[in-house]
């Protein structure tokens, strides 16, 4: 279970250390964070969607078909290749 205090007390040191470490304001760093904390959501909401998809996956030959994106469409993910 996530101790939110403690999570948001960690999110606050992380921001004050950016700030102590450059000169950038707030607006100027707070994109490549909140691209990070958004990258983070939509890895793990890909692993929980393509879990449920490999449970129901066909196989082919003894193997189990890949997934498309088109599968994690259907169930409002993205899809991240592994390059990602």
């Amino acid at each position: 279970m996530i101790n939110i205090r403690k999570l948001e007390t960690e999110l606050w040191e992380s921001a004050d250390l950016l700030r102590a470490g450059s000169k950038l304001t707030s607006n100027q760093y707070c994109m490549p964070v909140l691209g990070l904390i958004f990258l983070r959501y939509a890895y793990s909401r890909f692993k929980l969607v393509e879990a449920e998809i490999l449970k129901d996956r066909p196989m082919r030959g003894g193997r189990v078909l890949p997934v498309e994106a088109s599968d994690f469409a259907s169930r409002s993910a993205l899809f991240l290749p592994c390059e990602a």
